[in-house]
């Protein structure tokens, strides 16, 4: 997902500096047909609703626009306005033609290959899924993290599918490298111990001082003799592990196994412990995981270069709602078919 921006950049060429507006429309015909399969209107809304509210990330793609536009300027001497996740328009839900277009085309290319599995009878394991959400977090928790639950776990169960689709790996180095950089992100499965404490202040307040003192004493209690130490027992996956919050996250994320903290919540203290963490080991799987997310983007990018899904979308049967754009099979190699962005301000 780092990459996206910049890999989409390179298709600029083919699409042009588009000027206008993209706003969603609840009572149109569908945006994209693909062998069969309707891709909606309100499908591809969400989709940008999605990542547009996503700031880290329009930040990213909106700065990589900017630069693709200045060196065009430098080499062609013309001014083209660059392209932006927002359109040229009024009101919410106004996007970027080009931008629209990546969208719409990301979605094409997972419902593709997607089918494309399932005609194989194929699909990632939860291990794989696990492994591709983790990448994803490890490459850029900031972005990551701001998106939607839903657009997490869809994004990366279509960057597993990518990585089954294409087994090829073509820096096997490099994909190491980045698991032993980031190792702390790969897991699956945490399991802790916990206890709340709150106690009563003056006029219904929380005495935080002295919570958090009770709070010490039972991670003393907890680590010195955890036979003894009561509270609840649970596990969270890496997606409800993240939903308890970023202070959470950053006093329990990267905590040993064995080993318990006091945290602050709105009610208190809670003491916790690490009771076992489920860890992603290194494998050939993991590494196709890394090199669609880490190195190339994710599959919510442009496929450059990646003949294996550019042959899967050249032999689907793919229709494009006109007012996006259409959809074209003669975009020259390294790039992927794509849908080609309508002229047009659209509300």
């Amino acid at each position: 997902m780092r990459a996206r921006a910049a890999k989409a950049t390179l298709a600029i060429v083919l699409a042009g500096g588009l000027a206008g507006g993209l706003a969603g429309c609840s009572t149109a015909p569908p945006a994209a047909i693909v062998n069969g399969q309707e891709i909606s209107v309100q499908q591809l809304n969400d989709q940008m609703r999605a990542w547009s509210s996503d700031k880290p990330y329009v930040a990213e793609f909106d700065y990589q626009m900017q630069q693709q536009a200045q060196q065009q300027a430098s080499q062609t001497g013309s001014n083209v306005p660059p392209n932006s996740v927002e359109g040229a328009g009024t009101g919410s839900g106004v996007y970027g033609m080009y931008w629209a277009s990546l969208q719409l085309s990301a979605m094409i290319t997972a419902t593709a290959v997607h089918q494309y599995l399932a005609r194989h009878g194929q699909s990632p394991s939860a291990r794989q899924v696990a492994a591709a959400w983790a990448s994803e977090d490890a490459a850029n928790p900031s972005l990551w993290r701001q998106l939607p639950a839903w657009a997490r776990t869809q994004a990366a169960v279509r960057d597993a599918e990518h990585a089954l689709v294409d087994r090829s790996l073509t820096n096997a180095g490099g994909d190491e490298s980045f698991y032993k950089a980031h190792k702390q992100y790969f897991w699956s499965q945490v399991c802790l111990l916990t206890s709340d404490v709150t106690v009563p202040g003056p006029r219904g307040t929380v005495d935080m001082r002295a919570s958090r003192s009770q709070a010490g004493k039972l991670v003393e209690q907890m680590t010195s003799a955890p036979a003894t130490a009561g509270g609840s027992r649970f596990c969270d996956s890496q997606e409800q592990f993240l939903e308890r919050g970023t202070a959470y996250d950053n006093a329990v994320g990267a905590l040993p196994v064995g080993r318990a903290v006091a945290v602050r919540r709105s009610y208190g203290y809670q003491a916790v412990k690490v009771l076992s963490r489920r860890v992603i080991p290194y494998s050939a799987e993991v590494a196709d995981d890394i090199e669609v997310v880490a190195l190339h983007g994710g599959a919510e990018a442009p496929p450059t270069g990646d003949n294996k899904i550019i042959a899967i979308l050249k032999a689907a049967k793919i229709a494009v709602n006109p007012t996006y754009g259409i959809w074209d099979t003669s975009v020259p190699s390294p790039y992927a078919p794509q849908v080609l962005s309508a002229n047009q301000a659209i509300h």
